[in-house]
């Protein structure tokens, strides 16, 4: 298993990948273009995303970092799908989306299974990756209740939660989903990506 510095270090090649990419393409990016604006908004996302979570961890906040790695997901498989079929329509359905009511659409275990499904991601892997999801929702919850004097006292307070490895691992897999929706639109403009989707 590789370590936690080990991962954080795997999400910053996951970024330097994406900032290259784009660096090579931006010239030719067509501001009006609806998929190329969509994708390019979530790869900054996954990135703001990716250094919120490295930095929870870094800090002991694991558990708190669980959300933002829930949004990660939700974020690369929008990704996955909309380069998988391309078009403006769908381009314009995730922005709605994206700006939709309330929290409950972030939260949603059939829309992320959804769109992992349209992205053409394997089926191991999308089961995988929403049961774990699913699982580190009750961490997020219980976990960090012994801050308080005698709060460890109560055997239902002494949830640990979730390791930091698992949490920088998911994060990892989940900006290769990423990169590998840019290598699709833009084949060949993310060199390095490969060895980060088999971590």
């Amino acid at each position: 298993m590789n370590s936690p510095h080990e991962l954080s270090q795997a999400v910053f090649e996951a970024k330097a990948a994406m900032d290259n990419g784009f660096s090579r393409i931006g010239p030719r990016l067509d501001p009006a273009d609806r998929v190329d604006g969509w994708l390019v908004g979530a790869a900054s996302r996954c990135l703001a995303l990716s250094d919120a979570i490295v930095l929870l961890c870094r800090h002991h906040h694991v558990n708190e970092a669980l959300p933002v790695l829930r949004t990660l997901a939700l974020t690369a498989a929008g990704m996955r799908a909309l380069a998988a079929a391309p078009s403006p329509e769908k381009a314009g359905a995730l922005e709605r989306e994206s700006q939709g009511d309330g929290w409950v659409p972030a939260w949603s275990r059939e829309r992320l299974e959804a769109l992992l499904l349209e992205g053409g991601v394997a089926s191991d892997e999308r089961d995988a990756l929403t049961r774990t999801l699913e699982a580190h929702a009750a961490d997020h919850r219980r976990a960090g209740s012994t801050g308080l004097p005698w709060s460890h006292s109560f055997e239902r307070n002494r949830h640990e939660g979730a390791a930091p490895e698992d949490v920088l691992g998911l994060a990892v897999r989940l900006l290769g989903h990423a990169l590998r929706a840019l290598d699709a639109r833009w084949h060949g403009a993310f060199p390095g990506a490969e060895a980060l989707w088999s971590r």
